[in-house]
């Protein structure tokens, strides 16, 4: 610059202006937001221009987005910074039946998976030797987010063994057969044991299903007691080559009895019969009918006669 006054007298300076660098911001991820649908936090810095510096702008408490923030010195001049702050995905917890429960009583295990989230995972809950129910299950990331699942594993009814008579033993030791039915569990049905041919007496039989669960029942086959064939004699015979009858009587097995030989009109001799009872079960048995010896008449002269026209005895 030149000053020149009144007389014309000149006098020359020269000045420098300077300015302040310029207002910058910087804003930073101060915590990160750990879980899906968490906050986290920025930290805005100003540099050059004029300090202090003023920021505008919520830092804390953010959900995931992009924020602007204006960063203003003590002259008034401006800087804006955008930061983006982002989520991991949501945690998930999978529940899946990994062993089911083969029988009624008995014990499976599951299979929890997490997925989404910050790996690696913690699985809060026993996932083996369960029993029939419903679980529930946390899975915690590695920021401590969680997500439950619920499972319910499921079992069988209980595997029953019948056992029921097809055939009865219709003579004293002679054989029967029996049917054995399983229900519930899971078919088919494997049967131990032998079911026909059988004598009298007590049987046990196992039922399993297709997943070797095991019940066992007995069952009890009778007989009958043993037909026999009893005869006497109700009418004797009187004289030699008369004639008389038997009696026969069944008793046993399973009446009423059916006589097989003719029981009335018999000479002397010996004769076989047959009981047979409703079942068709027989017993034989002998009867010998005697006789007595046949009269004999014998005349003897006790006194002859003497004379004639006498008498005599």
């Amino acid at each position: 610059f030149t000053v020149t006054d009144a007389n014309g007298c000149a006098a020359t300076t020269e000045i420098t202006l300077t300015q302040p660098t310029a207002v910058t911001a910087t804003a930073t991820v101060s915590t990160s937001i750990a879980c899906f649908g968490g906050q986290g936090s920025v930290s805005v810095v100003g540099t050059g221009g004029t300090a202090p510096y003023q920021v505008t702008g919520q830092t804390t408490g953010l959900t995931a987005g992009t924020y602007s923030f204006t960063v203003t010195d003590a002259n008034g001049c401006a800087a804006t910074t955008e930061i983006t702050l982002t989520q991991p995905t949501a945690v998930t917890a999978t529940a899946t039946v990994s062993t089911s429960i083969a029988c009624f009583s008995g014990t499976g295990s599951v299979n929890v998976v997490g997925t989404g989230g910050t790996a690696p995972y913690q699985v809060t809950g026993q996932t083996t030797g369960l029993v029939a129910g419903t679980y529930s299950f946390t899975v915690t990331d590695a920021n401590g987010c969680a997500a439950t699942t619920e499972i319910t594993l499921t079992q069988p009814t209980a595997v029953t063994a019948t056992a029921t008579v097809s055939t009865s033993i219709a003579c004293f030791s002679g054989t029967g057969s029996v049917n054995v039915v399983g229900t519930g569990g899971t078919a088919p049905y494997q049967v131990t044991g032998q079911t026909t041919g059988l004598v009298a007496g007590t049987y046990s039989f196992t039922v399993t299903d297709a997943n070797g669960c095991a019940a066992i029942t007995e069952i009890t086959l009778t007989q009958p007691t043993a037909v026999t064939a009893t005869a006497t004699v109700s009418t004797s015979i009187a004289c030699f080559g008369g004639q008389g009858s038997v009696s026969v009587v069944g008793t046993g097995g399973t009446a009423p009895y059916q006589v097989t030989g003719q029981t009335t009109g018999l000479t002397a001799g010996t004769y076989s019969f047959t009981v047979t009872d409703a079942n068709g079960c027989a017993a034989t048995t002998e009867i010998t009918l005697t006789q007595p010896t046949a009269v004999t008449a014998t005349a003897t002269v006790s006194t002859s006669i003497a004379c004639f026209g006498g008498q005599g005895s």
